[in-house]
């Protein structure tokens, strides 16, 4: 006995705080495959900060992990309306595809209300991604004697969007990577040297690494680089 063929779908959000989906569309069929890629960020650090000559460091450089860039979801939808007319009916009689198109159209289109695309996350199996469509693109490959389409592909690349917590309170312990700490309620750059440094007086390094002017006027919400001990 088989089970029931799970759909795809996508979650459409307001915002990336958003509980609850605004709609729900599902695709016509699964897709065959999809792809991820992501990758890291890297900054590099010369120890004795000494140039040789020919402007190369003259000693060992040390890379530091600074970042995890964000993830893109890649896929393509296949959607066929030629199918979809009652026993008997001509294929002109069929859907026009660019119903089912639109909706994906309007997932890179800016929302009056809230100034930008919403956001999305496709569900399907163990999959749960989370992102913006920065991409669609559409061939149509199917059409009836009126010229009416029946038939496309549809590719969407998705760029994921992370909360901030997520994106910025990376699991960093040792003393010689880059951090990144919020500013909250009774937190400054001069408990963050001390917690961090062991020092309140290494603050500058902070505000340098920020290019903060004044650390008496930073906005709480602000997530701030902890530069790397050297």
């Amino acid at each position: 006995m088989t089970g029931t063929l799970e759909k795809a779908k996508f979650e459409i959000y307001e915002n990336v705080d958003s509980a609850t989906p605004k709609e729900t569309i599902a695709v016509l069929f699964n897709p065959s495959q999809y792809s991820i890629s992501g990758g890291a960020t890297y900054g590099s650090h010369n120890r004795s900060g000494k140039k040789n000559s020919n402007n190369n460091s003259s000693s060992s450089e040390k890379n530091n992990f600074l970042d995890s860039r964000l993830q893109t979801l890649s896929l393509e939808l296949f959607l066929d309306t030629s199918g979809k007319t009652l026993l008997g009916k001509k294929p002109e009689d069929a859907i026009d595809v660019s119903v089912h198109v639109k909706k994906f159209m309007d997932m890179v289109r800016v929302k009056g209300e809230i100034h930008t695309p919403p956001i999305v996350r496709f569900c399907w199996g163990s999959l749960k991604f989370r992102g913006r469509v920065d991409d669609v693109n559409t061939t149509y490959t199917m059409f009836t004697s009126e010229g009416k389409p029946i038939r496309a592909k549809v590719t969407l690349k998705i760029t994921e969007v992370r909360k901030l917590s997520e994106k910025y309170m990376e699991p960093f312990e040792s003393p010689d990577r880059t951090k990144a700490r919020m500013i909250t309620q009774g937190t400054t750059v001069w408990s963050i040297a001390q917690a961090e440094y062991g020092t309140p007086a290494m603050w500058r390094e902070i505000c340098q690494a920020n290019q903060i002017p004044n650390p008496l006027e930073i906005p709480v919400g602000t997530v701030l680089k902890v530069p790397a001990l050297e």
